[in-house]
Formats: structure tokens, sequence, C-alpha cells
């Protein structure tokens, strides 16, 4: 049985081929053709096994700065995935797939400074 091909974050990283939550899955693979048999077997017998199914429409497949457009194109088709060039946020923080910068989390400080701020405010006695 072929298995997945897991990736390097980093150079001398650990190899990482998953990341699973209560209700989200991210593969992490190597970008060919081998691999997608390998990835639509895996979701078949997820999908088998749990008796639930991949939602092709919330389903999306990111690639690597350095794999070739005609890879990303048949790899694309053969997954019928939507390909997106952003990751977005997962769980309120942004999932980057390049150098991060201070101004990326802008919204995360904002967010937990206002949190804070409702905190001290709540610790305040208004009584006489």
């Amino acid at each position: 049985m072929r298995r997945l091909k897991p990736i390097r974050l980093a150079k001398d990283g650990p190899p990482l081929s998953h990341l699973a939550f209560a209700d989200d899955l991210i593969l992490f693979v190597e970008a060919s053709m081998d691999q997608v048999g390998v990835i639509q077997a895996c979701l078949d017998n997820f999908c088998a096994s749990s008796g639930q199914k991949v939602s092709l429409e919330k389903t999306k497949i990111f690639f690597s700065k350095n794999v070739p457009h005609t890879v990303r194109n048949d790899i694309s088709s053969a997954l019928s995935f939507q390909r997106t060039e952003n990751l977005g946020k997962y769980l309120g923080i942004p999932a980057h797939h390049s150098r991060t910068r201070r101004n990326d989390y802008q919204s995360v400080i904002n967010s937990v400074t206002k949190r804070l701020s409702g905190w001290k405010a709540s610790t305040l006695s208004f009584a006489g």
C-alpha cells in the first residue's frame, strides 16, 4: 500500500503529514501525481469508516511556490479541489505560508488588547 509522503516545513524540521482537529483535517504531502491516488484513497477510506463526506466546496489545495504550474494544474484537476493562493485564517489565527510580519497579526493583537481592557474594567469597584 502506498503512503502519504510528508513534507518538511523547514530544512531540518520534522516531517509533517497532517494536522487533525475536531472537524477539520489539513494534509501536507509531496506535490506529485503519485500522491494524488494516495490522498484520494485516504479520503475515501475516511468517508467509508466514518460515514461522513468530504465537502468539496470547502476543500482547498495550496501549492508551494516551488511546484511547477503544470504539476499544480494536473493535481488540481485530478482531485477537483479549489486552488488557493492564500490560506486565510484558521481558528482566528493567520495561516501563513511565507515570512510572518507584525502587521499580519495586528487583528489578533487588537482582539487580545480589547479583551484585556474589558477584564481590567470589570475588576474596578464602582461602589462609593
